[in-house]
């Protein structure tokens, strides 16, 4: 989240959006990414928010929701490297370029217990 939210222009519409859906977040807080979970599944039901996305930015959006759903928390969909994958050329689309490096780091062997 925190990705996709510092490669959002502060002044487009999305942003605009998010500040205006959380009232008790201030302009700051916004831009730093202070989201709580609850947050995050409100903006995953939330169809007026990818209305106002880019092309590009709704699809690492729809990336990050597929990868938040599908191995993040209890639930490691079978499927999770193409997942990641997705994730990391959906944000590279939006030229994010620590993201994989992140990525790399979260999905190396034995972090998670998870075998690649």
């Amino acid at each position: 989240m925190k990705n996709f939210i510092k490669t959002l222009d502060k002044k487009c519409p999305a942003f605009t959006y998010l500040c205006g859906k959380f009232p008790r977040l201030t302009f700051e807080k916004v831009k730093a990414d202070v989201f709580v979970g609850p947050q995050i599944k409100q903006l995953f039901k939330d169809q007026q928010f990818e209305a106002v996305l880019s092309d590009k930015e709704k699809a690492a959006w729809q990336s990050f929701e597929k990868i938040s759903n599908g191995f993040l928390g209890n639930f490691k969909a079978a499927y999770f490297r193409e997942l990641v994958q997705d994730l990391m050329d959906s944000y590279e689309q939006l030229e994010v370029q620590y993201v994989a490096e992140n990525a790399l780091f979260i999905f190396t062997p034995g972090f998670l217990s998870i075998k690649l």
